[in-house]
């Protein structure tokens, strides 16, 4: 209940080509690999919120998160809430409830923002578990977003970031580090023309598109805070939050029905369809398979299994490269409101396969296969523990049953190492990896090869890796 730690956020106002932009947390001094999670309010009625703290903070630990970054469109959780991190040792990187806008700069608004920050300054303050304040979500984005060039306004300029928060924090509370804004558009950022390609921190939606395109593969930034892709909910949840008429089909002719527009975060139905976070589904199931299936339960299995990959591909990307990548925190664990989005686990607590997924790729020692450097696979050991870890590895090709390598590796205390560098493999498959760390076994995957695959033969490798056998339907 009583936490001594410094904590401190190794950070750089910018990213150059020839320069790395910084963006690390440290504890006590060591370098600490983020692997974290967005959080939404657990319900639109928040006089709930308090009733499902610890069932959300146990989904957040099963996954092994060392964080969780309020959001800025969130509310501000009570103290059970940061009582729970305390115990459970999760770092709370905290936003001012403010995001995706521009403030009132006059002073009534900025006197009375001032009694709003002391007010949550003064109250959770004392939690070692919070890690980071932060002065917004995307509202220095927002400035660059919603005018025209050459009309930005300078975010530096904000009085209620630059001047009122860091005013307070002076005051109450010194012992920890401060970002103005996620990201952060620094004076030298701004300089440079406010670009994405010069910040050290940064959200990564783009076109979501394939989830290994370049707009994933080669972002510059050190430091990911919000990274997400769309995944349907279980049938289960479906049949709770629809209709059964509503239910299936979930289209019609080339339109998707009412209730799943609704459900795509429609706020009223007199503004007529809003059914792009619905196609988002649509189009990443045809990226991978080639094809949307006519079949709900079939549908449902190809929307979760890109989104469990895409999730997937996110964090091993990230932890390949780790300490040249500091952290990735994905959006999100769980859903506030019956609805079809991005969380892992949705309202009704039920878990999509991305959870799983996602669970098994945090493990605090971790083998896993990057995608081909240089004509060969790196096979990549990361270790976040304070001690080396050490253990066997034997890769096989879940197809064919053949052996692609055996060994053993060893990796240093909070360090990464290359075990081995793969031949490529020609075609389509996928290779299930099993490892052995401080005595423990351990399972992983690969999917190889180039889409579109068949679903019903990447359905029978998941299967036969026997990795994610009790998932929820």
């Amino acid at each position: 209940r009583i936490g001594l730690r410094i904590v401190k956020l190794d950070i750089s106002d910018i990213h150059l080509p020839d320069e790395r932009g910084k963006f690390c947390f440290v504890v006590n001094g060591e370098k600490i690999f983020v692997r974290g999670t967005n959080w939404v309010p657990l319900d639109a009625l928040h006089s709930r919120d308090a009733a499902q703290y610890e069932s959300a903070i146990k989904l957040v630990t099963d996954a092994n998160c060392n964080m969780i970054r309020c959001w800025g469109g969130n509310v501000y959780e009570d103290t059970r809430f940061f009582d729970l991190c305390d115990e459970n040792g999760i770092m709370v990187w905290q936003d001012f409830a403010m995001g995706c806008a521009f403030y009132p700069q006059r002073d009534d608004f900025l006197d009375q923002f001032r009694e709003e920050v002391t007010s949550v300054v003064l109250k959770l303050r004392n939690h070692a578990s919070l890690a980071l304040w932060a002065g917004n979500n995307e509202d220095d984005a927002n400035l660059f977003w919603s005018r025209l060039q050459p009309f930005h306004l300078d975010p530096n300029r904000d009085q209620v970031s630059r001047h009122v928060i860091p005013e307070v924090l002076y005051e109450f509370d010194g012992t920890r580090p401060y970002l103005p804004s996620s990201p952060y558009y620094s004076e030298a950022v701004w300089e440079k023309g406010s670009l994405e390609q010069y910040l050290p921190e940064n959200h990564l939606w783009g076109p979501r598109g394939y989830y290994k395109d370049k707009f994933y593969t080669t972002a510059p930034c050190t430091f990911v805070s919000e990274i997400g892709y769309h995944g349907c909910p279980n049938r289960s949840s479906l049949e709770k939050m629809m209709t059964a008429e509503g239910l299936y089909p979930w289209t019609e002719g080339r339109q998707w029905n009412d209730e799943w527009i609704t459900k795509s975060t429609r706020r009223f139905v007199a503004w007529g369809p809003t059914m792009d976070r619905n196609n988002l589904m649509l189009n990443q199931v045809n990226i991978l398979f080639g094809s949307v299936p006519d079949d709900l339960d079939e549908f449902v299995f190809a929307s979760q299994s890109v989104q469990a990959e895409a999730m997937k591909y996110f964090v091993e990307m990230w932890r390949g490269r780790k300490f040249e990548r500091t952290g990735i925190i994905w959006w999100n664990v769980r859903d506030g409101w019956p609805i079809i989005s991005d969380a892992v686990v949705d309202y009704y607590g039920s878990k999509k396969l991305a959870y799983y997924f996602l669970s098994n790729v945090q493990k605090n020692v971790c083998v896993f296969v990057n995608d081909p450097v240089d004509g060969a696979y790196p096979l990549v050991a990361v270790n976040d523990t304070r001690h080396p870890a050490e253990g066997t590895v034997t890769v096989t090709d879940v197809a064919t049953g053949r052996e692609v390598f055996k060994g053993s590796y060893r990796v240093g205390a909070n360090g990464r190492e290359t075990i081995a560098r793969l031949p490529v493999l020609e075609g389509q498959g996928m290779l299930l990896i099993r490892y052995e760390a401080d005595g423990e076994r351990f399972g992983n995957h690969y999917l190889y090869g180039e889409p579109p695959y068949d679903l019903k033969e990447y359905r029978n490798w998941l299967d036969k890796t026997k990795l994610y056998a009790n998932k929820d339907k």
